[in-house]
């Protein structure tokens, strides 16, 4: 199912955006595009020095623009609570939870979480449960989910606490990359329905940039020690040149997700070119594990034993 050939989108103006992870790439170019479009912006960022540089960037091209820095580590619990309490005294129109990480090495965080699953999930999921009444209170708001191609490479089976939470011996890069992003998709799914049975007027869709050229391909690589390293950022940037759309480009999907007129919930955006790498955004389909309605509740209730929250029973 495509999108328009010429979508209609919601008025900007006066809306009030957080977006985590702004700093670089697809985080950075969403709040470029949406503070021209007339959008007030939180840039939700683990370094708020970065921060300040992106949101001077941003006020070169946009002088009228409303940003603001805010500190948020998704690697720390207590920082995402810290960064709720914050934001939650004023509506919130649009969270989009862009911030991510991929293949890295294991590690664990502060709160004993694998890094991936807390960064990319966990973390979101606690800062989407705290926001929630200031959502409530947006116009037209939406929780916008950032997912991939690649939760095609995810492999969960239960959907439990361990399987979200694994130990450095079952850990395997792409494969924990690949849950992360499956449960992107399965977490949206079932915030919709959950969504549909209080008759929400809050959106949520989720979307996935195709191949695009950001440093989150590099992370992995930049962790990493001994000979292979440089070898390994070499071929990754070769690959992010040849095959890769601009950041820029590979944003439109989210974009697409906050602004489009017809988004509904459990909408999913991606490119619309050969294997969805690159293109103008559309919506598109999902993996079969991707639409198991119960996976998805399971992964939900483990979402909330791990982080500590109750969130919308369903």
């Amino acid at each position: 199912m495509s999108g328009p050939k010429t979508p209609s989108l919601i008025d900007m103006k006066s809306k009030r955006i957080i977006i985590t992870g702004a700093t670089s790439g697809l985080g950075k170019e969403s709040a470029i595009a949406l503070a021209k479009l007339g959008a007030e912006i939180v840039l939700a960022v683990r370094d708020v020095n970065k921060g300040e540089v992106v949101k001077n960037e941003i006020l070169k091209q946009t002088p009228s623009a409303k940003l603001e820095v805010s500190k948020l580590d998704l690697m720390d619990l207590d920082s995402v609570r810290n960064f709720a309490a914050s934001q939650s005294s004023r509506p919130i129109d649009i969270l989009l939870n862009n911030a991510g990480i991929m293949a890295v090495p294991f590690e664990r965080s502060k709160d004993g979480f694998e890094s991936q699953m807390v960064t990319n999930h966990l973390g979101h999921f606690l800062l989407t449960q705290l926001l929630f009444e200031a959502i409530g209170k947006g116009t037209n708001p939406r929780i916008i989910n950032v997912a991939s191609y690649l939760h095609r490479l995810g492999k969960l089976k239960n959907g439990d606490a361990k399987e979200l939470n694994v130990d450095e011996a079952s850990y395997s890069p792409w494969t924990i990359y690949g849950n992360t992003k499956l449960v992107n998709l399965l977490f949206t799914s079932e915030l919709a329905r959950r969504l549909k049975l209080i008759n929400s007027n809050i959106i949520t869709a989720v979307a996935h940039p195709g191949y695009a050229n950001t440093n989150l391909q590099f992370v992995a690589a930049t962790k990493k020690s001994g000979k292979l390293k440089g070898v390994e950022l070499q071929v990754t940037k070769a690959l992010n040149m040849i095959f890769g759309q601009s950041a820029a480009n590979g944003a439109l999907p989210q974009i697409a997700a906050c602004t489009w007129t017809d988004t509904d919930s459990g909408d999913y955006f991606g490119p619309q070119g050969l294997l969805e790498a690159r293109g103008k955004p559309k919506k598109v389909g999902m993996s079969k594990l991707a639409r198991n309605n119960e996976l998805a509740q399971r992964v939900w209730r483990a979402s909330e034993e791990l982080t500590g929250v109750t969130f919308l029973h369903g």
